[in-house]
């Protein structure tokens, strides 16, 4: 398979035969469209009830799709798979520090290390765009993500403010973008704030990661809630050890969107 050329329209077992092998090196947002991209969570089991505990009261920010055993590595959404070689990059973090990227996990992989796996905004995008929102819509081109003044239910040594992604819509598209993304809790649901980036403490010209927020003209902002949230409440808790994928490298599985409607 000639990945520039096929890369849209392959397979989730495809694309993560492309990673393992080394043959995708960059973002995942356009591989394998038609199925789900998860964001995988790696942390010693010590840490995993805080982790979930913290998931479950924020569940708009943290939506759980799996919990593998301790030192398991093959998800049941992914058969054939191997969560330590299939992602693109990954991050290590130790005490709050990053202090590696990695695209094989087998050589620090321990047996007391356990993966979640989170839901991720990509969900949205086949049913949106099934609804008729435009592409221009759906494909954010400046992708990033903010801090807010809102703040999360903490959970143990975990807490810290909500983060956010954006998309802007055309006015007459917001009643249908609340309506289909409402039915996706496991993309992170329907937006939690339309307009004013400053009623939620949105700084747009410091963006955590990614492009400075301009608000195209005649559109809205539209901001969801984003797994960075967990991720950066693990960072500031300063946990020993801990391995996320880098922004844009996500775990792809064989699950349509559609299957994770409710």
């Amino acid at each position: 398979m000639d990945a520039a050329r096929d890369a849209i329209g392959a397979t989730a077992a495809e694309a993560r035969a492309l990673i393992r092998a080394g043959r995708w090196s960059g973002l995942t947002e356009t591989l394998a469209q038609r199925f789900v991209h998860l964001a995988p969570v790696v942390v010693p089991a010590d840490w995993v009830l805080p982790l979930l505990q913290f998931c479950i009261r924020n569940p708009s920010a943290g939506p759980i799709l799996e919990l593998l055993a301790p030192g398991d590595w093959e998800t049941g959404l992914a058969p054939g798979g191997d969560i330590r070689t299939d992602v693109v990059r990954w991050q290590i973090w130790e005490a709050g520090r990053l202090t590696g990227e990695v695209t094989d996990l087998r050589p620090v992989w321990r047996e007391d290390l356990v993966t979640v796996l989170l839901g991720t905004s990509h969900i949205l995008a086949g049913p949106l765009k099934a609804a008729g929102i435009s592409a221009e819509t759906v494909d954010n081109p400046r992708p990033a993500i903010y801090r807010t003044a809102l703040p999360t239910q903490p959970a143990g040594p975990l807490s810290g403010p909500h983060f956010v992604t954006v998309k802007f819509a055309r006015p007459e598209e917001i009643a249908t973008i609340f309506r289909v993304t409402g039915r996706y809790p496991a993309g992170h649901g329907a937006p939690i704030h339309a307009g004013d980036p400053a009623l939620i403490g949105v700084d747009g010209v410091h963006p955590a990661f990614g492009f400075p927020l301009e608000v195209p003209a005649g559109r809205v902002p539209l901001f969801w809630p984003c797994g960075f949230t967990v991720l950066e409440a693990l960072r500031a808790a300063r946990l020993p050890w801990l391995a996320c994928h880098a922004p844009g490298c996500t775990f792809i599985v064989d699950l349509p969107p559609e299957r994770l409607s409710v």
